[in-house]
Order: C-alpha cells, then sequence, then structure tokens
C-alpha cells in the first residue's frame, strides 16, 4: 500500500490538500498522471493508494481521486468519518452493507488507443484498438491483460511499425482461463462467482428468472455495478467477452451444466461425454459467432464420417479465409449427396472465388440434386443472378445449358451420414436475393430504389448466415451508397448485438468499406491516407479479407495518392478502363477514375477531365459518385477552368444542389453564398470537413451575410437540447465536434440542426448566427 501524503492548509481548520498538488498548478488529471508514473513502483504488482482523512480533502485534491478512480489502473481506499459528508455522499442503501458506489465509466476509443499504444509500443490498427475495446468492454485491466495474452499467444503482431490483429484468438487456454476465474473468486467471493458463471453457461439468461433465482440486491445489481453483468429487459448476460470465455473453458466443472452452446462447450472442455446432436447444434452456433477454434473443437465430438462434420469443419475453413480448402471438404460430402455441401460449393464458386466455369457447373448440379426443393429455390436462383452478373462484369457470355458440364454422376447417390445441418438454406437464399434487388435498383436508378434499400436496410445483420454475410453486407452497403450516399455506409443497427468474433472476421471488409464512404464524402487527403496506411498494415496481417482482393485495395491507394501502387498502375493514361455490376472490380475501376480525373485535374489538362469517358454509359449513378468527390475535394485547390469543366458535368448529371450552388459560388466569387453553400454541405455530408476548411474566412462571410432580425423570444421555440446545439454552432464548433461534446450522433445533431433552421426559418449557420447576435442570446 502507498499512502498519499497531505496537509493541513493555513488558516482553513479541518481542510487537508494532497502534496503532489504543490508541483502543478494546471488540471487535476496532471497530478493523477504524476503518481501513476512512479517510476520506481514495481510494475509486476497491484498498486494500493490509501488516503487518510479522505473527508477533509478540498475540492482539487478530491478532483484528483477522482482521475485515478476513473482511470481504473490502481485500488484506491479512502479513510473518513462515519457521518461525514463523503460517506454520505457515497454511501447507499440496497439491502446491502453501506459503502462507496462509484460508476467506472469505461475508456473511450481514443483512451483505449493510447493504452494499447504504450503497452505494445507500437500504434494499433483501428481494428485491434476497437476487437480489443469491445472484448474488453474498455475496462484498463482486462484490456491490458488481454493485449498481453495476444502478443504471447501469437494473434497480435506487428506490420509496418503498427499492432495489428493477426487472427482470431482461440479462446482454449484452460490454464489462463482458470486462472480468471480465481481472480474473480478473490474478489467477488464464491457465492457472486457462481452466479456470473449460471448466466455465463446460459448465454442470456430471462429476467425474470435471474431475479427469481439469485438475491437481486445482494448478487445481480452488484454485479452490474461492478461491470460484470448487463442486466437489460431481454435478460442477463455477461458484460465482458473475457470473462465470459474464462467462466465457461475453466476446468473447475459445473454440476449440471444447461443444454445451451456455452454448457455443451464446458461440459466438452472438461472432457465429459456430448452426444452428437448437442455437438452438431453447438458447433454451429459457435460459428455464427465467429468462435471458430471452439466451434471445430465441439465438431471432433462426431465420428469422421458424419457428413455434418465435414460440411462444419469445410465452414469454418470458409469464414477464416481459406475457400480452396472448404472446397476439398465439401466435394466428396456433395458428391454423396448432401445438398448443404452442394449449396455451399456453388456459394464459393460464386461469391468467393468468382470462377465463372466452375460456377456454371456447381449451379448446375445444385439445380439437378435439389429438384424441386422449395428450401433451396431462392438460393438457386439468387446464385444464378450472381453468375449472371459476374459473366457480365468480366466481358464473357453466360454459358448457355447446352455449354455447362453435365451433373456429376454421384450428385445424387445417398449420402453415407444425413446431415443434419444448422445452415438456413431458405434464409441464406431469401436474404440474398432482398440484397441483389437493393443494389440492382440502386445501380438502375430505380425511383424506388431509396425505399427498397432502406426497407431491407432494416435487417439484423448478425442474423444473416456467417458464410454469406460479408458478401451481403458488402453488396448491401454499396447499395446504400449509391441510393443514400449521405448516410451511414453500415448502420449501427447492422452491427448491434453483433459479437465481437464475428466482426472481427469481416473487420478488413468493413474498413475498406468506411474508407470508399469517406472519400466518396470528400473527407480530406491528410486523414484518408492515415486511414490507407492503417488498412494496408492489417490487410497484410492475414485476418480473412471477404469480398476485399488486393487490386481494390490498390485502387483506393491510388485514389487518395497514397503512393503505393504507382509502379503497379503505372501512369494513368496507361490504366485500362473498364466497368462492371457488381463485383468489387467494379468498384475498383470507379476509383482508378476518380484517381485519374484527380491527376488530371491538379495538372491542369482540361481537356481530359471527362468523367463520362473514365467510366461505361451504364454506370451512369458511379459517374456521379466520382463527379462528387472530384468536387468536394477539390473545391479549394482546382483552378476555375477546371472547376468550370467539373460543374458542366455535375450538372449533365443531375448532382445534389448544395454541390451545385458550391461549384457556382466558388466560381463567382460570391463569399456570402460559398459560406452558406458550405454549411449545407456539411449538414448533409458531414465528413467533407468543408465547414473547417473554410473556418478561417467564416467569421468574415457571417459579418457580410445579409439577416432578418427577429425578436429575442425566439429562443423559447428550440427545445432544452436545440438550443445546446445552437450555442456551439454560434461557437463555430463542426457538426463532428458538437456531436463528441454532447455525446450523441452526427445524424443526431443533424437532426437538431434542420429543426433549428425550420423553426427560425433560416437557411444556415451564417443566418443562425446573426439571428442569435442580433437577438442577443447568451452565449454558453
Amino acid at each position: 500500500m502507498e499512502l498519499v501524503p497531505s496537509q493541513e492548509i493555513q488558516g482553513a481548520p479541518l481542510t487537508r490538500r494532497l502534496e503532489v498538488l504543490d508541483n502543478f498548478s494546471g488540471p487535476a488529471h496532471e497530478a493523477a498522471t504524476s503518481l501513476l508514473s512512479d517510476p520506481a513502483a514495481d510494475p509486476d504488482l497491484e498498486r494500493i493508494f490509501v488516503f487518510a482523512h479522505a473527508d477533509l480533502l478540498d475540492d482539487e485534491s478530491l478532483a484528483v481521486i477522482d482521475e485515478l478512480v476513473r482511470s481504473q489502473r490502481i485500488v484506491v481506499l479512502l479513510s473518513s468519518m462515519a457521518s461525514s459528508h463523503l460517506a454520505l455522499r457515497f454511501a447507499r442503501v440496497l439491502n446491502s452493507p453501506r459503502g462507496l458506489h462509484l460508476e467506472l465509466a469505461p475508456l473511450s476509443l481514443e483512451e483505449t488507443q493510447d493504452r494499447l499504444a504504450q503497452q505494445l509500443e507500437e500504434p494499433p490498427t483501428a481494428a485491434l484498438t476497437r476487437y480489443l475495446h469491445t472484448c474488453s468492454d474498455g475496462a484498463p485491466e482486462s484490456l491490458m491483460r488481454l493485449a498481453r495474452r495476444g502478443l504471447a499467444e501469437g494473434w497480435i503482431g506487428s506490420v509496418d511499425a503498427r499492432s495489428v490483429v493477426l487472427g482470431s484468438p482461440s479462446w482454449m487456454d484452460h490454464l489462463e482461463a482458470q486462472a480468471s476465474l480465481d481472480r474473480l473468486r478473490t474478489r467477488i467471493g464464491g457465492i457472486a462467482l457462481d452466479a456470473l458463471r449460471a448466466v455465463a453457461l446460459r448465454g442470456e439468461m430471462p429476467l425474470d428468472e435471474a431475479m427469481s433465482v439469485f438475491q437481486p440486491h445482494r448478487t445481480l445489481f452488484s454485479l452490474e455495478e461492478s461491470g460484470l453483468l448487463m442486466i437489460r429487459p431481454e435478460g442477463v448476460s455477461v458484460r465482458r467477452e473475457t470473462h465470459r470465455q474464462a467462466l465457461i473453458m475453466a476446468r473447475e466443472p459445473v454440476s449440471d451444466p444447461p443444454s445451451t452452446p456455452e454448457g455443451v462447450l464446458h461440459t466438452r472442455s472438461v472432457g465429459a461425454e456430448i452426444t452428437s446432436e448437442a455437438a452438431r447444434r453447438t458447433g454451429w452456433a459457435l460459428l455464427e459467432r465467429g468462435l471458430l477454434a471452439q466451434a471445430r473443437f465441439v465438431a471432433e465430438a462426431l465420428p469422421t464420417q458424419d457428413a455434418s462434420r465435414g460440411t462444419l469443419e469445410a465452414c469454418c475453413d470458409l469464414v477464416a479465409g481459406a475457400p480452396r480448402r472448404a472446397l476439398r471438404q465439401l466435394v466428396p460430402i456433395a458428391a454423396a449427396g448432401d445438398l448443404t455441401a452442394a449449396a455451399l460449393i456453388a456459394l464459393i464458386h460464386a461469391t468467393v472465388l468468382e470462377d465463372t466455369r466452375a460456377g456454371a457447373q456447381s449451379l448446375s448440379n445444385l439445380s439437378a440434386m435439389a429438384g424441386q426443393a422449395p428450401e433451396v429455390q431462392d438460393l438457386i436462383e439468387a446464385l444464378r443472378q450472381i453468375h449472371l452478373s459476374l459473366c457480365e462484369d468480366m466481358g464473357s457470355e453466360a454459358p448457355d445449358e447446352s455449354d455447362q458440364l453435365p451433373p456429376s454422376t454421384e450428385a445424387t447417390s445417398p449420402c453415407r451420414t444425413p446431415a443434419t445441418s444448422a445452415l438456413d438454406l431458405a434464409g441464406m437464399g431469401r436474404v440474398l436475393l432482398q440484397v441483389l434487388e437493393a443494389f440492382s435498383e440502386a445501380a438502375g436508378q430505380s425511383p424506388s430504389a431509396p425505399a427498397t434499400v432502406a426497407k431491407i436496410s432494416e435487417i439484423s445483420f448478425h442474423d444473416v448466415p456467417i458464410v454469406c454475410a460479408s458478401w451481403a453486407v458488402s453488396c448491401l452497403a454499396a447499395a446504400r451508397l449509391l441510393t443514400l450516399p449521405q448516410e451511414d455506409i453500415i448502420p449501427e443497427r447492422w452491427v448491434r448485438g453483433e459479437p465481437p468474433g464475428r466482426s472481427l472476421l469481416r473487420v478488413n471488409a468493413t474498413e475498406a468499406l468506411e474508407m470508399l464512404h469517406a472519400m466518396m464524402s470528400g473527407e480530406g487527403t491528410d486523414d484518408l491516407r492515415r486511414r490507407m496506411e492503417d488498412l494496408w498494415a492489417q490487410y497484410e496481417g492475414g485476418l480473412p479479407q471477404g469480398f476485399l482482393r488486393r487490386p481494390l485495395l490498390e485502387a483506393l491507394d491510388f485514389a487518395v495518392e497514397g503512393g503505393r501502387t504507382e509502379d503497379l498502375l503505372g501512369p494513368t493514361e496507361y490504366i485500362p478502363r473498364r466497368s462492371g455490376s457488381i463485383t468489387e472490380a467494379s468498384w475498383g475501376h470507379m476509383l482508378t477514375a476518380v484517381g485519374r480525373v484527380l491527376g488530371l485535374a491538379a495538372r491542369g489538362d482540361v481537356s481530359q477531365v471527362d468523367v463520362a469517358r473514365e467510366l461505361a454509359p451504364a454506370c451512369l449513378v458511379m459517374r456521379r459518385l466520382v463527379i462528387r468527390c472530384v468536387v468536394l475535394r477539390g473545391i479549394h485547390e482546382l483552378d476555375a477552368p477546371t472547376l468550370a469543366v467539373l460543374e458542366a458535368q455535375a450538372r449533365a448529371l443531375d448532382v445534389e444542389d448544395e454541390i451545385l450552388d458550391l461549384l457556382t459560388a466558388r466560381l463567382t466569387g460570391d463569399a456570402p453564398r460559398f459560406a452558406m453553400a458550405a454549411e449545407l454541405v456539411e449538414i448533409h455530408w458531414p465528413r467533407s470537413g468543408l465547414g473547417r476548411s473554410i473556418g478561417g474566412r467564416l467569421s468574415d462571410l457571417r459579418r457580410a451575410a445579409e439577416v432578418t432580425t427577429k425578436t429575442a423570444g425566439q429562443r423559447d421555440l428550440l427545445s432544452a437540447r436545440e438550443q445546446e446545439v445552437a450555442d456551439r454552432v454560434f461557437q463555430g464548433l463542426s457538426l463532428a465536434e458538437i456531436a463528441d461534446s454532447l455525446r450523441i450522433s452526427i445524424r443526431t445533431v443533424q437532426s437538431h440542426v434542420r429543426n433549428t433552421y425550420r423553426k427560425l426559418d433560416i437557411r444556415s449557420r451564417t443566418e443562425l448566427r446573426a439571428r442569435l447576435t442580433a437577438t442577443s442570446l447568451d452565449r454558453p
């Protein structure tokens, strides 16, 4: 224990002050940091800070203690009189002993990244930061322990001086699990640990059952306050993935474990027998959660000749990024008459390998094997559409039925052991058809496209079978980019509640889609290049790539002038022009077009800046994406002749009005109009950063803008939240900065800004500032 010294304050009886504050005149966190970074402290020992007479400490000293507690890096003990203001402030009664109750806020993503950079001695990628933050729920101790474990087990490594995640953790270390269990028992006691473990083995326990089985005040609420349990109306579950895995995989057996996937996995981990039916059900459930090593571990309980074991192991290979190894497993199973294996073969050829000839063969085999089975017809139709799109994209004709290879003669032979796969072929077919419909309408600019895309966007991503999830989400994200470019390309509701292991398996594809959206929304080049370096490091780390291929990554790099692909792609005039329909190659060609147009525009070669020539006539919607991207990224840097050419092309392609207004104002030199247009663009395209890029000029432009003065009582028209947003707009904060300060989403800020504009009958931030100034509204 370390006693933190304090001293009496002269002239203030019964008041003390921490001595460490004598060396700091700034914020409390500087003093707290000084205490935490003591070079004499043993890094391997848990530090305990003791503050005597805490009830006598002044406010600055209490602020230091608050910073130490929130850091969650050390144990803090306070001593005070039982009737003091400090004890009364923190004591509570819930049919439990009185005591200190503090709500510890988890680390933010930025704080997590800083901690990991210190621990790993290299900056972590966004993928690694997000994964470790999710698994540890932002708890510093769990975060650091998991990072050290990743280094020791080899799933955290280094690429290009960045710490990256190299693969999915297996969570199969029984010794580490038992050690975690013992640490929990020491800290929370045996009764609380038994309750926590019972919840973990159920996966999610209904709330009414948990309230009846456990003592709510002594057990459930205490575990929730400790950050170990999550209590929601749907049920009670273990909050941190690190704890959940330890509670399940520890070798200390639980009597009569439940028949849930977690319970069956625990039974198998302690060496007890499980039934074949339980092994099949549990293996598929673990696969859907992205826990591939555990799914294989459970599948080993099945006989080697069981077709469902081979199918499950093949799906693990497919999800892990080894489609050809999966095919080698599936071919003999399909030849024995297994419909699931045949469907998976066709899916791999169409969505992963993009092999048109083999795809025709596998589709023919699947159709012959399925006959009129209704549960497979939607899947066959979806794969047929994908196959035709591939043929179109690659410039080849779809083979006629007479050209297709005949079905395998073994395709209808009986299966040795009928597979009882949990893979929902009918549901997978429906999802793929809906996604294809959404993309087709978006690419074809159908009037119903926004409604169709919005409807299919209501799906829950983790309900889509994992074997096709990456392809489905990339296709649907592309449809959203074409139809709803101002909105998030991957809505938060898609991934709400998604297990961290599953999200990790598609993180590279997700990061690429997010960067594509950021680039098309006009995000700054420096920020895009930082994203690109992060994406390159994580890509080369070896995680499953999903739909992502190196040519697409090279095209992204080329479009942001990253420098890695100049030798590979060559001069812009020699890059082949080609466009397709649905595969990632289409995006590669579009991104190459962005890079080419920007390069020509930067060199002032106006005669060559022609978006229509870069992309085929069928790609009208992609042309609009390209021209919008070029305008948002080059509005300040490009010269007037080039902007005039872009304006003409933008009008021909029916680009959004706010983009056209911005171009017109820039060309005419109308400063107030340009400021107002930039504000509108920032509302509709918050990632463009135009509002920040002209920040130095906005004050003059605001004074120059003419506005109408109205009564001072108009502030009463705004809600409390709208007033907070308006005050921050007055200060010149960007939408992202407002969202961060109020801890709400950017879309919520946009909604409040629109409501404010409507209620006050104004059109821009310029008018809002003038209105607030004219009516003498108080600044915050």
